[in-house]
């Protein structure tokens, strides 16, 4: 691992490492279908659960589409 003096361990059993995934944007991800009606469902229950496949957005789109909910909804409050 650079920048910590530790080395990736080499030799016999030691698997290679993996390419690094493509990244997805935001939109190309599943729950972006789903925003709208996220939304509004946090707005009006007390809470929510939230179900999906790994890799759909729930922990990294969810929270971005709260936050700019509320941006919003501040500036039509100003």
């Amino acid at each position: 691992i650079r920048g910590r003096g530790l080395r990736r361990p080499r030799g016999p059993g030691v698997p290679e490492a993996r390419p690094p995934l493509p990244a997805m944007e935001g939109g190309a991800l599943p729950i972006r279908r789903h925003r709208r009606a996220l939304v509004r469902a946090v707005s009006e229950r007390p809470f929510l659960i939230v179900t999906g496949e790994t890799g759909s957005g729930k922990s990294t789109q969810l929270p971005k589409y709260l936050y700019e909910a509320g941006e919003e909804l501040r500036a039509l409050e100003i």
